[in-house]
């Protein structure tokens, strides 16, 4: 019996601020998705300007870096971003998609 798991979606909920190896673990989840497949990544602003549920302290201090950094590692990886999905109810949160930069020929 040969088993073929395809993977097609990979969501982050609020947990990549605590990797501590980045490239390392964002090349691990380019492996395991398809080359069709979509990350999406939800995570927080670490800008105190957009603090609500939190304090914006914790946002500075607790969010190891900001939202265009954490896109750099995503595409420093293998990724290509694609778009953010803007919810006015996530003033705290963003979520960026992004897909595994096609291979070249």
């Amino acid at each position: 019996i040969i088993t073929i798991i395809i993977i097609i979606t990979i969501i982050i909920i609020i947990r990549y601020h605590h990797v501590e190896y980045p490239q390392t673990f964002m090349t691990d989840v380019r492996r395991t998705l398809s080359d069709n497949g979509r990350l999406f990544l939800i995570d927080f602003y670490n800008d105190p300007s957009r603090a609500s549920d939190h304090s914006p302290e914790w946002l500075t201090s607790h969010i190891r870096a900001s939202k265009a950094e954490f896109r750099a590692e995503i595409e420093n990886a293998g990724f290509s971003y694609l778009y953010d999905v803007v919810l006015e109810e996530l003033s705290e949160n963003y979520i960026m998609v992004f897909e595994p930069k096609k291979k070249k020929k």
